[in-house]
């Protein structure tokens, strides 16, 4: 998959206001693709923040390991690749206040294989595992869909729901591509709940405890949420 020519990049694709919880003002943001410039240092802040937020990568303490940081700094470049990837801005500012790592993922299309740590194998099996459970190219008849590979909004720009709106920008990103479903899989509870006010329905549920004992036989101790979710929101 290629991004068409036709959709110029970056381009904006929501803008919104909110309130902030400290002084009451209302800020405004926009969301836009993220532009190759800010590729590293978007990078740099998934590293610092995602890994050790993230439950699955944080209960393997992936950001204190150079291997699991050297494989998902890896996996994330790959994303880079298709331009599908958002940041959110505060308007009149250049500062990242929030992102969202997107690729493509399509019917019939086996990715080079790569060896990485056990760890960081571990999450990527799990995550393809609840994928393939959903059955998504059968259940919503389509061959291709954008698929999430971390979203995050950093400690200092929480509390204004930033979340929510990134994950509304997928609509009108979506719709551009011609693409009819964006799926993600969501393992932390304040994701699962900002995705479903964005619009995301719940395709599969699985609790630790069934990853664990179940295939693939992961185990990832977390507390502080139950379950993880594959959710889906149609584009069309």
């Amino acid at each position: 998959w290629k991004r068409s020519a036709d959709v110029p990049y970056p381009s904006v694709w929501h803008r919104f206001s909110a309130k902030d919880p400290q002084t009451g003002d209302t800020l405004q943001f926009r969301v836009q693709d993220l532009p190759e410039e800010r590729f590293d240092e978007a990078l740099g802040m998934m590293v610092e923040h995602f890994l050790r937020d993230e439950p699955m990568c944080g209960s393997r303490k992936c950001h204190e390991d150079p291997r699991s940081i050297a494989d998902y700094s890896q996996v994330w470049r790959k994303v880079f690749q298709d331009k599908l990837s958002l940041v959110c801005f505060r308007e009149g500012s250049d500062e990242i206040n929030g992102l969202n790592f997107l690729k493509i993922t399509q019917k019939d299309f086996e990715e080079e294989p790569v060896v990485y740590g056990k760890d960081v194998n571990d999450v990527l099996l799990a995550m393809d595992f609840i994928g393939a459970k959903g059955n998504l190219y059968e259940r919503y008849q389509v061959d291709k869909f954008i698929n999430g590979y971390g979203l995050l909004v950093p400690p200092k720009f929480r509390g204004l729901k930033l979340g929510v709106e990134i994950l509304k920008a997928r609509i009108p990103l979506g719709r551009a591509l011609g693409l009819k479903l964006t799926s993600t899989v969501f393992s932390n509870r304040s994701s699962q709940s900002a995705a479903t006010r964005a619009g995301f329905e719940d395709n599969i549920e699985i609790t630790w405890e069934d990853l664990k004992n179940n295939p693939p036989y992961k185990d990832f101790p977390i507390e502080g949420t139950p379950s993880v979710k594959l959710q889906i929101m149609r584009l069309d």
